[in-house]
């Protein structure tokens, strides 16, 4: 399943193209390979199939059928022992092997019938696959979410065995999983967009460098061959991936995700942030499943992954520590769960009620809706009676993590948060901003530089435009960088960074524009860069306000100016730069045109206020990577775990009343419930799982 190296879980559907990049093909290192279909664990159907195929090969697909005798009929975990072994011909180790489950109504009734519908998709380039003698192997659905078995709540898992004799020549021998022991095992789980992903990976590389300990990064299978990149020079094994499931960047890309977050409405922020765990309660039973069988010292978590972690570690007795990248999620006076933007807003009454929707008590009554929905068998309340867990109020759940003391650490710096808030207990911890510097970028491609130096030698100073992954079309981005590069003095030159924007096609007029400013030296557009090179030969950074970005611009030491879409803790940024002294304020995309060209005029003064702020804040704020500082601080909590959290509640006036109300509806029912039945009676434990130990899952 796992290491840092070569041998990464690879899965996904075939538009994902998550499988190792290919290289060469050698003709001469053709070979036919033999794969033994073994065995299937949790499946959620009794009639599987199994159909095994070459990607873009003209030998056709391979159908597998389980045993049907026996003890094996009818079951969701069958063997495959009077399968024939499956012989692809002439396959090269560049090859791509398709894994494929295909559901047989029909055998429901003894009946042959077609097969029924896909339930998932695995892919290994084959290189990869023979790595290993045995592959235990998991499944994606076409909704990238890992295909589960629903009573049992387990990944679907599929056993397969290299069996070619002789193996052919010139491939990698399979080799058994390295074992090794380390002096802890730290879980992490998140999930979200890749700066949601790329800290964990920084704090993972610490934490495995500095202290020797193993890490499991459990997140979306989008992020697995960045993962294996960034941890390529570390021991095979030392950081392990498990998948959680899911695709949120292709979610985003939706148009109604689109249109959802392009509104500015305070009253559709308030909507967002509060879905922002139940959007991902989907990976509960993944991620429950990887921590029940790897048996990890530590849980560490993202901020839309508490309460799945908070049920992981009740119910498995496992300690969490949060590493919050959105602190606005922990209740405080400093601030709201959401920031209001007032712009434009002259009435009293309209900026009332914007603070009103943006307040705790609004935000707590929507994550209640989104946790507790009216539909039975789905949210909070559900996944934690699976796992005979107490009930906690939907809603709540950062108030809770606060009230049972448990461990935080946010790693952002002081100085840049303006201090820690006065009602954040000791369990919480702020330390610095964490960077991955990647080794491969640290130096800015030709293309770049040659740019600015150009730029600079005939006298004009350089803007970049970044906004990552959020949805900022092409046109809107070249729209703004004309006007900057037209209207504003002295005549700036831009950099706008598209990432990964389809080439999309913009307006004639806009185009002539644009290539005019291209041919003089005035605009580029790039893809990618390693920010902590770039933006200090900035002038001014236009960017989207994301902890990240926000954070290496302020290191910078040049001016920042906020606009995008302004979602959730963007505005949060937007806000701390405005106060920090270094930025205006913040405008939504729809309206930036309105004010850049005064405030990119106003940022180009190296005497002006906003850039002499911005150059004693980059002196104040220092230039460590902040690996250190996180891990000593996440470390001194896996080191010192204090007591597990205890969600029972105490005997008392509210027990006694919930547990009267309690009998009340039973006798109306027709049902006596004796006062010891009572669930949130003192003392009473949750009943015991069945051991991890007795999961024949490979």
């Amino acid at each position: 399943f796992f290491s840092s190296h070569q041998d990464f879980i690879t899965m996904g559907n075939v538009e994902m193209a998550l499988v190792q990049p290919e290289a060469v093909k050698d003709p001469s290192l053709a070979g036919d390979l033999t794969l033994q279909v073994e065995q299937a664990f949790h499946m959620p159907d009794a009639h599987v199939s199994v159909e095994i195929s070459i990607r873009n090969s003209e030998q056709g697909v391979t159908e597998v059928h389980p045993d049907g005798t026996g003890e094996n009929k009818n079951s969701h975990s069958p063997t495959y022992k009077e399968a024939a072994p499956v012989v692809l011909r002439k396959v090269n180790p560049e090859d791509v092997l398709i894994f494929a489950l295909h559901t047989h109504p029909g055998k429901k009734f003894g009946l042959p019938g077609p097969k029924g519908k896909e339930l998932g998709t695995t892919e290994w380039r084959v290189r990869d696959f023979v790595r290993r003698p045995v592959r235990a192997m998991v499944f994606n659905d076409k909704d990238a979410n890992i295909v589960m078995e629903p009573k049992e709540g387990k990944p679907a898992t599929l056993q397969v065995r290299v069996a070619s004799d002789p193996f052919p020549a010139g491939w990698p021998a399979p080799q058994p999983q390295p074992t090794q022991t380390y002096p802890k095992h730290v879980m992490m789980i998140t999930r979200g967009t890749r700066g949601d992903v790329q800290p964990f990976a920084a704090l993972a590389r610490g934490l495995a460098e500095r202290l020797g300990w193993r890490i499991t990064i459990c997140t979306e299978l989008r992020y697995k061959e960045y993962l294996q990149k960034v941890t390529a020079d570390l021991p095979p094994g030392q950081i392990q991936f498990r998948p959680s499931g899911g695709d949120t960047s292709k979610k985003i890309e939706s148009t109604v995700s689109k249109k959802a977050m392009n509104t500015s409405t305070h009253l559709m922020q308030a909507l967002m942030l509060s879905r922002s765990e139940a959007e991902f309660f989907g990976s509960e039973g993944a991620l429950f499943h990887w921590a029940e069988t790897l048996k990890p010292d530590s849980l560490v978590y993202g901020f839309t992954m508490a309460n799945i972690a908070m049920i992981i570690s009740e119910a498995l007795h496992i300690p969490i520590v949060g590493f919050i990248l959105q602190p606005s999620v922990i209740p405080s006076e400093s601030y709201t769960p959401v920031t209001p933007i007032t712009e434009g807003m002259t009435f009293p009454g309209r900026k009332k009620i914007a603070e009103i929707r943006c307040s705790e008590g609004v935000q707590k009554n929507l994550k209640h809706m989104m946790e507790a929905p009216p539909l039975p068998g789905t949210g909070l309340h559900t996944m934690r009676k699976k796992h005979h867990l107490h009930d906690i109020p939907a809603g709540r759940t950062w108030k809770v993590l606060m009230e049972q003391k448990s461990p935080c650490v946010v790693p952002i710096h002081p100085v840049a948060f303006n201090g820690k808030p006065a009602d954040w207990g000791d369990n919480v911890k702020l330390t610095e901003f964490i960077f991955l510097r990647d080794k491969s970028q640290q130096t800015l491609d030709a293309m770049y530089t040659d740019f600015i130096e150009k730029a600079k030698a005939d006298g004009h100073p350089v803007v970049l435009m970044a906004f990552s992954s959020m949805p900022v079309s092409r046109e809107e981005i070249l729209t703004t960088a004309a006007l900057i590069v037209e209207k504003c003095t002295p005549q700036p030159a831009v950099i706008a960074m598209m990432g990964s924007r389809p080439a999309e096609k913009i307006g004639a007029d806009l185009e002539k524009r644009v290539e005019g400013f291209k041919a003089r030296g005035l605009l580029l557009e790039g893809k990618a860069a390693p920010f902590g090179q770039l933006l200090p030969r900035m002038d001014c950074n236009i960017i989207h306000g994301g902890l990240g970005t926000t954070a290496e611009s302020m290191r910078a030491g040049k001016p920042v100016l906020v606009t995008g879409i302004l979602l959730m803790d963007q505005r949060f940024w937007a806000k701390q730069v405005t106060e920090l002294g270094i930025s205006p304020g913040c405008s939504h995309i729809d309206v930036f045109d309105k004010h850049c060209v005064e405030w990119v005029t106003q940022a180009l003064d190296p005497d002006g206020e906003w850039a002499r702020n911005a150059r004693e804040l980059a002196a104040k704020l220092g230039d460590s990577d902040g690996v250190r500082e996180n891990v000593e601080a996440v470390a001194e909590f896996v080191n010192n775990p204090g007591p597990l959290m205890d969600l029972r509640e105490p005997e008392g006036r509210m027990a006694r009343v919930k547990s009267a109300g309690r009998n009340l509806t039973a006798k109306a029912k027709g049902v006596l419930v004796h006062p010891m039945q009572s669930l949130h009676r003192k003392g009473r434990e949750s009943p015991p799982r069945p051991s991890g130990a007795e999961d024949k899952t490979p």
